[in-house]
């Protein structure tokens, strides 16, 4: 069988991302210098004796293990001085990320000649991103909830320290950009509720944008919808799907792709573009591709190259960042089940959100320790709404920066559907979650049920009928 080029380059990607993935998740080096060079032997025999050229992506992907291991193992050892940890000291560094509200504070990464740090200020603190700072604290180790930041090379946590000197930023496009995000939070507040302003931001901007209510974050935990504040690849997929979908009805479909790309960019440079937006929207535009162009196969290839080159930026990615796991999860069920369930529903948004829901719903159990009894019904009811949603937020919140007037004018227009989605949070979120078991093993049959139901639908070639022209 001929080898194509494609293939070669599908099996380098998927090569790396495993090794990537061996190391971050602390594999002994040795064994997997030897389970590889038994793969290149083996694959170099099996070349040898039938000449079969599937034989070489064998040996190609067990040498792109090794060289993603290594990548990784250094990536993660590349600070120049490590974070002394339990003894008071001077930091010294620039703000590189936007400040996120937490019970701790304004919490943002520090970047100093240690590396990087996650400094956590009073929410009276005046921060932007690109100020400098010279702090005095005492760095802690990361704990387990924080084990998220070794993503971004956060070396240690520093809580309340005393400001020495604080200088503002220059003016940079970054800057500028997180300030329109600022404002746009900041317009919401304004104009809405306090509930439906921390959800418009949440759906708009992300969860750490702003300080949710206690009844409102226990009522979204409980009803299983805390993850539509994400911002994760899902709420930028469905938002593609919509985005494509109402201009193809107006505009021919090579001008309605190149339409929604340019709006995805917009949107996503409007919102800060920080590396979970960024990724978020490659992912719906890799949504948008594959529908666009039609071809399964083409969205498999693409999905790998993009995964490698997310890892390639950032390797801890793939096991503390929660978005990543559910940008590739929730397209996985779009794009391969969605197609199976459209024949069973008979409604292509219900086949959709059910879909996406089903990919992502093991990964849900993991991260917030047990499972909504009502957490499809909920999701359901809420995510076909999500971009609607959030297109009309984007649009009142541009509004509300020039005029706070006109956009509470224009807020009348969205006010109903986040009366809604909250009335629904609040409904669902009275009953109590089930404590559930995490295993590796339930979570392991279950995603070979979905790949089952993935073939059967490639089988029949359902994906043909799922299309958003």
């Amino acid at each position: 069988m001929r080898l194509l080029k494609s293939h070669i380059l599908f099996t380098i990607c998927l090569g790396i991302i495993v090794g990537i993935a061996l190391r971050v998740y602390e594999v002994v080096f040795v064994f997997v210098v030897l389970v590889s060079v038994l793969g290149i032997l083996m694959g170099l025999f099996t070349y040898l004796v039938s000449k079969h050229a599937y034989a070489v992506c064998v040996g190609i992907g067990c040498v792109c293990v090794l060289l993603g291991f290594v990548y990784a193992h250094f990536w993660a050892d590349r600070t120049y001085e490590p974070l002394p940890l339990g003894a008071e000291i001077s930091i010294e560094g620039t703000v590189r990320s936007y400040p996120r509200l937490s019970e701790f504070g304004k919490g943002f990464i520090l970047s100093t000649r240690h590396g990087n740090a996650q400094v956590y200020m009073p929410f009276s603190q005046e921060v932007e991103y690109g100020d400098r700072f010279v702090l005095s604290g005492v760095p802690e180790a990361l704990g387990e909830t924080q084990q998220y930041l070794t993503k971004d090379l956060v070396q240690g946590i520093v809580k309340s320290p005393r400001v020495i000197t604080y200088t503002k930023g220059d003016p940079s496009p970054m800057r500028i950009l997180f300030k329109v995000r600022t404002s746009i939070r900041d317009t919401f507040v304004k104009i809405l509720s306090y509930d439906q302003a921390s959800l418009a931001t949440g759906l708009l901007i992300g969860g750490g944008s702003v300080a949710f209510s206690p009844e409102l974050k226990t009522a979204m935990q409980n009803s299983g919808t805390t993850h539509i504040v994400a911002l994760s690849g899902y709420n930028i997929s469905m938002i593609s799907i919509w985005l494509f979908g109402l201009l193809g009805m107006f505009l021919k479909r090579n001008t309605t792709f190149w339409a929604t790309i340019i709006i995805l960019l917009v949107f996503t440079l409007m919102t800060g573009a920080e590396a979970s937006i960024v990724r978020a929207a490659i992912m719906g535009m890799l949504m948008i591709s594959s529908q666009y162009l039609g071809r399964v196969y083409d969205f498999r290839q693409s999905a790998v190259a993009v995964g490698c080159m997310m890892l390639v930026a950032s390797p801890y990615a793939i096991r503390y960042d929660a978005g990543f796991t559910l940008s590739f999860l929730s397209l996985f069920g779009i794009v391969y089940i969605a197609p199976l369930l459209v024949k069973l529903t008979h409604c292509k948004v219900l086949a959709e959100t059910l879909a996406a829901q089903m990919a992502v719903m093991p990964v849900l159990v993991f991260l917030f320790d047990g499972f909504s009894p009502v957490g499809v019904l909920a999701n359901v009811l809420i995510l076909p709404l999500v971009p609607l949603v959030m297109g009309i937020s984007f649009c009142v919140g541009i509004v509300g920066i020039v005029s706070v007037t006109i956009g509470s004018i224009a807020s009348l227009a969205v006010q109903p559907a986040l009366a809604y989605m909250l009335e629904v949070i609040q409904v669902f979120g009275s009953f109590e979650r089930v404590p559930w078991t995490k295993s590796i093993l339930v979570t392991i049959v279950y995603y070979a049920a979905c790949i089952g139901l993935a073939a059967y639908a490639r089988k029949k070639k359902l994906w043909y009928e799922f299309s958003l022209s």
